[in-house]
């Protein structure tokens, strides 16, 4: 029973199978590299951050340390004896004590070595100033502790700026030996050593430290300082307000399209907030090569992957064209077993139907013959009617070949001595036909396990088809070549008309045949025998050049005795 095999797509199984692999490689290296660079960027801005914040913290101590100096060295000045008695006289209208004040005020100026800009004292009611440039001051946190006679540092200052940056202001109490206070100093501080302090780069990082005061302005001298601080930093969004957190981390964009990650500390005392800024693209410089390395890296897996996806796709492809071929050629053999089976059940039947009547005729007609006399006219249609019986028995004796092929008997046999002889054999039917047959024999051959009877057979077929397709002038011609490990290659060639490509295997098919009046078995049983000696029997078209028949014989045909038959 023949069956029917799916046709498979090769192009698109090969398709998928290269996308399948290629996604079950590429996808595990895309996410463990996109999982590196995540967890890569989140350590180096982690570590950033807790670096900015402990640098920012650092320079809020070092500004708190600097503040309480100033504060410390005016509670100092504020208890001068001399700065206490000319207090009290200023305060009785002494002339002479606004003078003896200015004297003494340049003396601490010039001791403290430019540290602080200027020095000024007025009265606890206001009522008097010296010099007299002096604002009484307006911030009420300044005058709280002026009247509780603490030291205060503020930027509410008395004194007009001649740079147009802001000062600082320390205000600390004028006290005599008993406590009492009869005034109070102020001091103008000079910024340059509080810039100093702030502009400085830390551990080879290229920071900008900014000092901002209470509404966002920036209290750094740089010319440039509100350019590369970021327009929309939450800091500066809180112009105005103190409400601040204590500290932080802020990541900006600022001018130019760059981006800037800082940390800030607040000094709630006077409302200022330090500020340590780093350009978020510095940070990052070596992540982003990580980056490039990723992605190039990932490139070459995915070309490397399709490579190895494509060779595999190829090979499996491959593999299944090679058994699919095999199926088809199984499913072919099956139906052409199936065919067989049939034709050997009719073919017994009918032989075994027919040979006995045509015994018994041909026995009566021989009977028949010997009583008539050779001259009578009846005797010679008598023979042809034997004749046609002869060819009858002949026509179902090769039925019953077909049907049930003789097992071979294998002996050593040399191929070129059958081709010989069976040359000889048709040579003068070739003359007759007008066709040149012509041998070729290899002296390198050797003798080939056979059955010499069943394979002279298979070339008797052959040459007689040749003969039949080779046209009056043509020709035919027998060689034998070496075909490896001990084996014969016999060819025949005939200059017919070239057998078409699609009839190359169906003119081996039971019953096939291109000529009107063949049975289409002649080829057939020559392919049994090829294949029960293990062997191949081909046929070749070659266009207007002809035909060509190849038979194959390997040279150790005993060996295979017991090999399996091709079940015809």
């Amino acid at each position: 029973m023949a069956f029917s095999l799916p046709q498979l797509s090769y192009r698109r199984l090969r398709i998928t199978v290269i996308v399948v692999l290629v996604v079950l490689i590429c996808v595990p290296v895309v996410m463990a590299g996109l999982s590196l660079f995540w967890i890569a960027e989140g350590s180096i801005t982690h570590e950033v951050e807790d670096r900015l914040t402990s640098l920012a913290s650092d320079q809020a101590a070092r500004l708190t340390d600097w503040i309480e100096e100033r504060e410390f060295d005016l509670g100092a000045i504020g208890h001068l004896t001399a700065l206490n008695y000319w207090a009290r006289q200023a305060t009785q209208s002494d002339p002479r004590a606004g003078d003896s004040l200015a004297a003494i005020l340049e003396r601490v100026r010039l001791v403290f070595g430019g540290r602080y800009l200027r020095f000024g004292v007025f009265g606890n009611n206001g009522l008097w100033q010296c010099p007299d440039t002096l604002t009484y001051p307006r911030d009420a946190a300044v005058l709280a502790a002026i009247q509780a006679g603490m030291t205060y540092i503020t930027t509410d200052h008395p004194y007009p700026s001649d740079s147009g940056l802001p000062l600082l202001s320390v205000y600390a109490p004028v006290v005599d030996q008993d406590l009492s206070r009869h005034a109070f100093l102020v001091a103008a501080i000079s910024p340059g050593p509080l810039y100093q302090l702030l502009q400085h780069s830390h551990a080879g990082m290229k920071l900008g430290v900014y000092l901002l005061d209470s509404s966002g302005a920036t209290l750094s001298r740089t010319k440039d300082a509100m350019s590369v601080l970021p327009k929309n930093c939450p800091l500066l969004r809180q112009r105005g307000t103190k409400s601040r957190t204590t500290s932080g981390v802020v990541r900006c964009n600022a001018e130019e399209g760059r981006s800037v990650i800082g940390a800030y500390q607040n000094l709630p005392r006077l409302g200022w907030t330090i500020l340590v800024q780093r350009d978020y693209g510095e940070v990052f410089d070596g992540l982003n090569r990580l980056r490039w390395v990723l992605w190039l890296t990932m490139g070459i897996i995915f070309l490397l992957a399709v490579g190895v996806s494509t060779m595999v796709a190829n090979v499996t492809v491959r593999t299944l064209e090679r058994r699919e071929v095999e199926l088809r050629s199984t499913n072919e053999q099956l139906i052409t077993a199936d065919r067989l089976a049939s034709v050997g059940m009719m073919a017994a039947s009918v032989a075994h139907e027919i040979n006995n009547p045509l015994t018994t005729i041909k026995v009566l007609i021989h009977s028949v013959r010997e009583q008539t006399q050779p001259d009578d006219p009846k005797n010679g249609d008598l023979g042809i009617v034997a004749g046609e019986i002869d060819k009858i028995k002949a026509l179902v004796l090769r039925f019953l070949q077909f049907a049930r092929p003789r097992e071979p008997e294998f002996s050593p046999v040399r191929l070129d001595e059958i081709l010989s002889r069976i040359a000889s054999l048709m040579r003068p039917q070739a003359q007759i036909n007008g066709v040149d047959l012509t041998e070729q024999y290899d002296p390198q051959t050797s003798s080939v396990r056979a059955d010499g009877a069943q394979i002279g057979q298979v070339f008797v077929n052959i040459l007689l088809n040749a003969l039949e397709a080779t046209p009056r002038g043509g020709e035919i011609r027998i060689t034998t070549a070496p075909a490896g490990e001990g084996g014969i290659r016999v060819t025949i060639w005939n200059s017919g008309p070239g057998l078409p490509s699609e009839l190359e295997e169906r003119i081996f098919e039971p019953f096939f045949s291109t000529k009107p009046t063949g049975t289409g078995l002649g080829l057939s049983i020559a392919r049994i025998i090829i294949d029960n000696h293990q062997g191949t029997l081909s046929a070749q078209g070659h266009g207007e050049n002809g035909t060509t028949f190849t038979i194959t014989l390997h040279g150790r045909g005993k060996e295979t005795d017991n090999a399996p038959r091709s079940g015809r």
